[in-house]
């Protein structure tokens, strides 16, 4: 058995890395009656999940890609496929629309060299291999614990990042290390954001589908 054809519609499955595949689905939004996001102090834009119900061949069985359908809209799964009822006709699974609404950072960094001789001092400090431009989705943390494991104060914020952008999420990138500094403006407000530690995701689907995870610390500069 297979899902009525006169209902698919034709979406794009996307992997970083990968060439595109063509597959059959039914997109479809879900309703949720929840009130999250309606606190007068705490306001949140919500999105309506959507669903998609895709063929039982269809190249989704592992995390790491994103549906794109026919008007060009961005989907990401939050979950594994369920097969509903065991039957072997369809998959579906949860998704998200918000790619685009993701707020991106490019961080350029600059990549240590070999140990030099400094000139006047004698003293052997690393010179510059290059720059380093990467893309990354930053968001500021009040969690006590990420607060005080990377030692903020009133003039610097805790940040936890990922690697990559939703449709090309990527694992940490070669180079980069605890205490890699890249320059960083805030509104308006330039700064340092310095990587203070790797922390990595306890499940690797997540890590797959969303990119590395990390910490650091973004600091007003000096003036």
């Amino acid at each position: 058995m297979q899902l009525p054809t006169r209902h698919l519609k034709p979406v794009t499955i996307r992997r970083p890395g990968q060439a595109d595949v063509q597959a059959d689905a039914i997109l479809f939004q879900k309703h949720d009656p929840s009130a999250r996001g309606l606190k007068i102090h705490d306001p949140e834009f919500k999105t309506p999940s959507w669903r998609g119900m895709f063929q039982r061949d269809a190249p989704i069985q592992e995390a790491g890609y994103t549906v794109i359908d026919a008007q060009g809209r961005t989907f990401t799964p939050d979950g594994d496929p369920e097969d509903p009822g065991g039957q072997g006709v369809a998959l579906v699974v949860r998704l998200n629309p918000a790619a685009e609404r993701t707020r991106l950072q490019s961080l350029t960094f600059t990549l240590p060299g070999a140990l030099v001789r400094q000139p006047g001092t004698g003293n052997m400090v690393s010179s510059s291999a290059g720059s380093l431009t990467v893309t990354a989705r930053l968001t500021h943390s009040n969690d006590p614990h990420v607060v005080q494991l990377v030692g903020a104060d009133s003039a610097s914020t805790a940040i936890i990042g990922r690697w990559g952008t939703l449709e090309h999420p990527t694992l940490t990138p070669p180079g980069l290390n605890d205490g890699s500094q890249c320059p960083l403006d805030v509104d308006g407000q330039p700064g340092t954001l310095t990587i203070m530690l790797a922390w990595p995701d306890e499940d690797l689907k997540t890590e797959q589908q969303f990119g590395a995870r990390w910490v650091g610390i973004w600091r007003v500069k000096k003036t």
